[in-house]
């Protein structure tokens, strides 16, 4: 067991290793021992209250002293008699266990009984029986004897209803003695009570639910009975098609109480015993073995299959939730304090509940918790929450109350009483919690900016509400000092912090204080006043929403009730309104599984021959792998040298079950659920004892090994960095993103050169409906016998390539994604890229250290091509064929109405227009987007339209959703059984083990990658070809701009230099989907800009009459009227200049933020946090003028991209030189290939 010396000792090897880590103040070490001995058993009275949650009207033992070992005494009677084998037997044990718990004898006759009993087992034992007092520890030394008993304790822990087991030990024996400990004090109890949620099977010996009778493996397969009779005849029901050996089991097969009556049958034809149709939800199908969850049907294994579309049923099962609903609307204001946790106290609440939307009925109602009638106010809402009728099973609603709000009520929520819980977390934010509190109460909370991604002050104007604007409050002001106070003037300005607040709302705050600042002032009526209308806001907002989300399905969803967040709303109706079988393929989030090396098992390999030059170990990259043959069986070889018989075998941790990893051998492998991970170390070492008996020299290595290795060699840790090509294609690697980055730093407008700010209108929706093109079902996976590869042609696949491609060494626009140093770059040359220095020439003249390897889309590596880019070579190939493809598709079906929706409700672009302009406007909406309008149907509507909008824009994303999330739990302290259990599941790591108050611990745990499976209806080939395609239309806008004139890229949008009387974007112009617009306002032109780093940038503009105008933006960095002092146009000049001069320097700027404790529930404090602005230039080479060149451009390469083939065996070495490909005739080309079965770089 870990402990102070194991802490100790792994930083002494981290400091050995590290010389950067230093052990001064600013280090803080946390470790959580869970003890044993703290749990004495001294004997005692336990009350009436705890003994009954235990199901026991009074104590079983009785006397002072030797509480413990009297209660195992106890419980093995009990168990005993329920593991006897005959009648007689059982009657013994229960006559033994009766003289010692008998009631109409006195205490002190039983206590005499129970100590003598105790003595002897503690003889038994070879313990000390002088010793009264008994720990854990001891109870770990009697299970040690006990060794044909399971022992567990349970106790009570303070506010919670149920107990929690505390110890738990010789789990698979046949015996079992279960304890209870409270107060000092241990007894024995039948765990059969309501309150004890798992009870003992002696049929199966496991411990188990209130439901394990219908699923014991003790029941008899045919006739569902425990007690059944196994005989040699054989009586055939013609109706199930079974045999049974004996006529009770016949017999019992018939009775309406068997768990198998007419439920089951074999099928004639596969010979399947199978649940039959009329009882299950699934058809049998012959010679299956499995249900699928993603096509929803029987299969015989692994498949290809996609996602089937959801049921009748299950629509059904999603509309009910829909038939009565409640929620509750709510928003705190909390003294606000710094460098400490919020004084909630003193802080007030207001709410408002809705129980149908539209106009408010005698079910509604709202009010508040204020700090003049509570002591606290969280308190007071919490228990509102559990104890107000109305609030059965209501969403709980706050406007970022992910972040703030719902942090603070579920804190005070869960302290309380420790409730079933779950928690849906995006890093430590809160996207959705439930909270059980009775079995016909469960309280679900959602964060509504999740849905409205805006602030809560921009719904008025979006959505034309009721309530138009939030209020100004002195949140700074707000402290007990001031409450219940009235003065004569408003407080002074420094109270509204009116530096914080964006240049154009600090204008209009001032203007409103010099209006208001000598009024009256009544601090009571004002926070309500303030809270209340932040309430009403966010309630006409919230129904608003769900009015207008009935008008974009057919179904009528309520988005608040099916989804926690807007894309999983979206993801939702396209599921149930548009999608159908079989259009969504499934994807495997690693690439497909096979017989694959890992990555990590490669690179050990190469790294092997690297250390031995003279060693060349046949593996997946050379040729083929070997197949080894054994007395028993055959097994495929990670490395196999065939001079020397030597074999390498490389064992994944989690796939072979380490022993150092995974101690707990009886955990199932989350990889392969068939067998446990001490089965597979047994069988790992059963396979390593056979290929060792059949004369080979066996180097077998555990994955933790070298990885150890790795720690303490920089070599090796660099080598394993930078070997490529030692996977299969992962899909996830062609998600690459917008390109954004900086072409020119400083650029002015002049008499020549004018400067142009254009953007893609929707390029998102555009390419889902109009011209994307994305696939159905799932692909051809091609893994060798690829095509031909032709220079400069294009290429005969469709869908993802994994391949090897060497840029060519002069072009202005690079075309291909690539990332280096956690960053997207745009790079030829692959060394230039990932090197931390960089060259003002590239010195890599060696296409083997310049070529690109990756997984892109057909579109973009056609693109490429056509720029002068050349595919090396094909690693794997997801290819579709043309059937499959598709353009609009579900995509338009659902997006079409929206889109019509948003023309719609946007209005007239002016108010005097002729009705001859309007039936035009609707003509070009019609010519351009495809959507057909009526003049009648135009009508302004903002909440309509910023829906539309919201909805176009997110409709894709969902499809390519990162499944590593993390599961968080809570468990008490005492409950550190299941807590170890939960965090320290195989294929699984920790990411939060932290206290949560005095009783309770917050568990989190992460997937780790390889285990990671596909989301339901994600398809992370869609997003990849979403973002090609839009990296592919604006590398052609900028292609007809040209290189020289480029300034500065974002993902759909592009800032230019353009000479005067010339419009290369003319075709691209428009309004429509996809077309692009100016982003200079009208009237205004730019007229210098300055780019200092991605999405850093800010321009002036002046317009007729030479006024001036600027517009910043910053990443990262919120643009108030003090950010704006020190964060502007001119500093960032200042910045560029001074940078370009060989002279960076930053700039610091401050903010104020919550900060959380140490985990989500941790409440919340204001902290002031630095942010530097600097010049970041590291996406290619930037002159003295701060103008880019790509990495690796105008080099002369030499193509030394070495292959060897094997032909008949034998290995034939190839020099691909380009200038010989051409020359040779595609003949003799094909001959060489039709022979090849591999082909591998020789320069790895």
């Amino acid at each position: 067991m870990a402990n102070g010396h194991t802490l100790i000792n792994t930083i002494a090897d981290h400091v050995q290793s590290n010389d950067n880590i230093g052990l001064d103040d600013t280090m803080t070490l946390t470790m959580r021992i869970f003890t044993r001995n703290t749990t004495h058993g001294r004997g005692g009275e336990i009350p009436d209250k705890i003994l009954r949650k235990f199901g026991l009207k009074r104590p079983h033992v009785r006397g002072d002293g030797y509480c413990l070992p009297k209660a195992v005494v106890i419980g093995k009677c009990w168990s005993d008699k329920m593991t006897a084998k005959s009648e007689a037997e059982a009657n013994t044990f229960f006559e033994k266990y009766r003289s010692m718990t008998r009631h109409d004898k006195s205490a002190k006759y039983q206590a005499g009984i129970q100590e003598n009993e105790a003595i002897k087992l503690l003889k038994e034992a070879d313990m000390d029986h002088r010793r009264t007092d008994h720990s854990l520890d001891d109870l770990l030394e009697l299970g040690e004897y006990l060794t044909d008993y399971r022992i567990t304790v349970w106790t009570l822990e303070p506010g919670c209803s149920f107990p929690t087991i505390i110890f738990d030990m010789n789990e698979d024996s046949p015996g079992f003695i279960s304890l209870f400990y409270h107060d000092d004090h241990f007894d024995f109890f039948h765990p059969t009570v309501e309150h004890v949620r798992l009870k003992f099977c002696f049929r199966c010996n496991s411990l188990v639910g209130k439901d394990h009778f219908k699923r014991c493996k003790a029941l008899c397969k045919r006739c569902g009975f425990l007690e059944c009779e196994k005989g040699q005849d054989s009586i055939y029901c013609s109706e199930c098609n079974i045999h049974f050996t004996s006529r009770q089991c016949y017999d019992q097969h018939l009775m309406k109480k068997s768990t198998k009556a007419l439920l089951i049958a074999k099928c004639p034809e596969c010979r399947r015993i199978h649940q039959r149709d009329s009882q299950s939800k699934v058809e049998h199908t012959c010679f299956t073995v499995r249900f699928c969850k993603v096509c929803m049907k029987m299969t015989k294994g692994p498949h290809e299959c996609a996602h089937a579309k959801p049921t009748e049923a299950s629509k059904q099962r999603a509309m009910k939730k829909q038939e009565t609903w409640r929620m509750i609307i709510y928003d705190f204001e909390c003294q606000v304090t710094k460098f400490e946790k919020y004084q909630t106290e003193s802080c007030l609440l207001s709410y408002d509940l809705q129980q149908v939307y539209g106009e408010a009925c005698e079910e509604c109602e709202s009010g508040y918790f204020s700090y003049a009638e509570n002591d606290n106010v969280l308190e007071a809402f919490a228990k509102f929450l559990i104890n107000n009728e109305k609030l059965k099973n209501a969403y709980v609603i706050a406007h970022n109350g992910g972040r703030y709000d719902h942090v603070l009520a579920l804190e005070q929520l869960l302290k309380e009483e420790i409730y079933d819980q779950n928690f849906l977390l995006s890093g430590a934010t809160i996207l959705s919690a439930t909270v059980k509190v009775d079995k016909k109460n469960t309280l679900t909370f959602r964060d509504s900016v999740k849905y409205l991604q805006m602030p809560l002050d921009q719904l008025p104007k979006a959505f034309n509400l009721k309530t138009k604007s939030k209020g100004t409050f002195p949140y700074m002001y707000n402290h007990p000092d001031h409450h219940h106070t009235t003065t004569p003037s408003h407080p002074p300005i420094e109270y509204y912090e009116p530096n914080r607040m964006s240049v154009k709302k600090r204008n209009e705050f001032l203007q409103w204080y010099e209006q208001v600042k000598d009024r009256e002032f009544d601090f009571d009526k004002e926070i309500l006043e303030y809270c209340q209308t932040d309430v009403n806001i966010l309630t006409e907002a919230i129904v608003s929403f769900i009015q207008t989300c009935d008008q974009t399905n057919q179904g009528k969803w309520n988005p608040i009730i099916q989804c926690p967040t807007l894309a999983s709303f979206l993801m939702f109706i396209m599921t149930h309104e548009h999608i159908q079988d079989g259009d969504i393929g499934y994807i495997p989030e690693n690439g497909y599984p096979g017989r694959n090396n890992s990555a990590f098992a490669l690179k050990y390999l190469l790294w092997l021959e690297q250390e031995q030059p003279g060693l060349k170990i046949q593996h997946k990259l050379r040729g083929e792998e070997y197949l080894l043959q054994t007395r028993d069986w055959g097994y495929w070889m990670d490395g196999y040298e065939a001079a020397t018989k030597q074999v390498w075998e490389i064992h994944g941790c989690l796939f072979h079950g380490c022993p150092k990893c995974f101690p707990n051998r009886d955990a199932l492998c989350p990889r392969n659920k068939t067998y446990t991970m001490g089965e597979l170390h047994d069988r790992t070492m059963k396979k390593d004892s056979q290929i060792r008996e059949a004369g080979y020299n066996l180097h077998a290595i555990w994955e933790c090994e070298i990885r150890e290795k790795m720690r303490k060699c920089e070599e090796m840790r660099n080598f394993f960095k930078r070997c490529r090509q030692t996977h299969t294609l992962r899909p996830r690697e062609a998600m690459y993103g917008g390109r954004t980055q900086q072409f020119a730093t400083m650029v002015a407008a002049n008499e020549d050169y004018s400067v142009e700010y254009f953007d893609f209108c929707s390029e998102y929706p555009k390419v889902n409906m109009k011209s994307g093109q994305y696939p159905r079902g799932v692909p051809n996976r091609i893994t060798s016998g690829f095509d031909s590869i032709l220079e400069g042609e294009p290429l005969l696949y469709k869908g993802l390539i994994f391949c090897d491609v060497l840029p060519p060494d002069a072009c202005p626009i690079p075309v291909l994604p690539y990332r280096a140093n956690g960053k997207l770059m745009f790079p030829l040359c692959s060394s230039c890229a990932n090197s931390s220095k960089i060259y003002n020439v590239c010195p890599h003249r060696n296409a083997k250290d310049r070529y690109l390897t990756g997984t892109w889309c057909h579109d973009e590596l056609n693109l490429a091509i056509a720029n002068g880019y050349k595919i090396l070579k094909f690693h794997e190939v997801w290819n579709w064929d043309p059937p499959q493809w598709f353009t609009g598709g579900f995509f338009a079906s659902f997006m079409r109405p929206l889109l019509k929706m948003k023309h719609a409700s946007s209005g007239w672009p002016r108010d005097d227009m002729t009705m001859e302009e309007k039936q035009a406007h609707v003509d070009s909406i019609f010519e351009n987007d495809g959507v057909e309008l009526s003049v009648d149907q135009v009508e302004s509507n903002p909440a309509l339209r910023s829906l539309s909008k919201l909805f176009l824009n997110s409709t894709w994303g969902k499809f390519a959703q990162n499944p590593q999330k993390n599961e968080t739990r809570m468990f008490t302290i005492r409950d550190y059984l299941k807590a170890g259990k939960f965090i320290d599941q195989p294929g699984y790591e920790p990411t939060c083990f932290e206290e949560w108050g005095d009783t309770h611990i917050l568990v989190s745990r992460r997937p780790i990658k390889e285990i990671v499976t596909t989301s339901r209806f994600s398809n992370i080939v869609y997003g990849a070809l979403t973002t090609s395609a839009a990296r592919v239309d604006l590398f052609n806008a900028m292609k007809k701009i040209g290189a020289d004139n480029l300034i500065y890229c974002d993902t759909d949008s592009v800032m230019f230099r353009q000479k005067r009387g010339t419009d290369p974007l003319a075709k691209l112009k428009g309004e429509a989907l996809g077309q692009m617009t100016d982003e200079v306002p009208k009237g205004w032109k730019i007229s210098e800009i300055v780019a200092i780093a991605p999405k850093v940038y800010s321009y002036k503009m002046l317009n007729e009459n030479e006024e001036e105008k600027h517009v910043c933006k910053a990443k990262g960095i919120t643009l108030n009227y003090e950010t704006c002092e020190k964060v502007n146009f001119a500093t960032m000049k200042e910045l560029a200049v001074k940078r370009l001069s060989g002279a960076p320097e930053h700039i610091v700027v401050t903010r104020m933020r919550m900060k959380r404790g140490s985990n989500f529930l941790d409440g919340l404090e204001s902290v002031q946090e630095e942010k530097r602005v600097r010049c970041v230039m590291d996406k290619g080479v930037f002159d003295a003028q701060g103008v880019l060149t790509p990495f690796g451009s105008n080099v002369s390469v030499v193509n030394d991209y070495d292959y060897y083939i094997l032909i008949n065996g034998k290995k034939v070495y190839i020099i691909m030189k380009y200038k010989f490909t051409t020359l040779c005739t595609q003949t003799r080309l094909n001959y060489f290939l039709s022979l090849t079965t591999f082909i591998y770089p020789k320069s790895l």
